[in-house]
Order: structure tokens, then C-alpha cells, then sequence
């Protein structure tokens, strides 16, 4: 389906663990240990923390998917604010 052999050939084409070290642009990315879609198990610390990495992985407790919402009475996306801290630290 979609050019795939099989959901394994899928899945190998869109993980982005393998191919992290191919970025070479630095990259930051955010995650959620709360995410019911891609959870902590599946962030590639490993390949982050090799020497010649690019990536910036930031993980939080709360946050589910593509979401990091904070306020109770209007919820807002607190997102922005670890991006700009890592754009400031470059």
C-alpha cells in the first residue's frame, strides 16, 4: 500500500532514529513523556547525545501529544517558550 512492502517497510522509512545523525543542521525537538502517540520509549536519546549530533532533545512530564498546554481557566501552548530559550542559546 503506498509503495510500502509491508507495514515494517513503513515504519523503517519514517523513524527518524536511524537518520538522526544525518542532520546537519542544529535541531531542536521537543517531547512529552505523556505522549500517548510516540512516548519516552521512543525518543532517541542515544543517537542525540552522540558526539557528532546536531539534535537538542528536550523532554517534559506533561504535555501529551503536540499539545503542551498550561492554565487551567485558558489553556494556552507554553511551547514557545523552551524554543526561544534554545534559539537564545545558540
Amino acid at each position: 500500500m503506498y509503495g510500502y512492502r509491508d507495514v515494517r517497510d513503513f515504519y523503517d522509512y519514517v523513524c527518524v532514529a536511524d537518520k538522526i545523525l544525518k542532520i546537519r543542521v542544529t535541531t531542536f525537538a521537543l517531547s512529552a513523556v505523556d505522549d500517548q502517540v510516540a512516548g519516552d520509549a521512543f525518543v532517541p536519546r542515544k543517537q542525540a547525545q552522540a558526539p557528532d549530533s546536531c539534535i537538542c532533545i528536550a523532554t517534559t512530564d506533561f504535555g501529551a501529544h503536540c499539545a503542551h498546554m498550561t492554565g487551567r481557566l485558558l489553556p494556552k501552548s507554553w511551547y514557545p517558550l523552551p524554543c526561544m530559550e534554545f534559539v537564545e542559546f545558540l
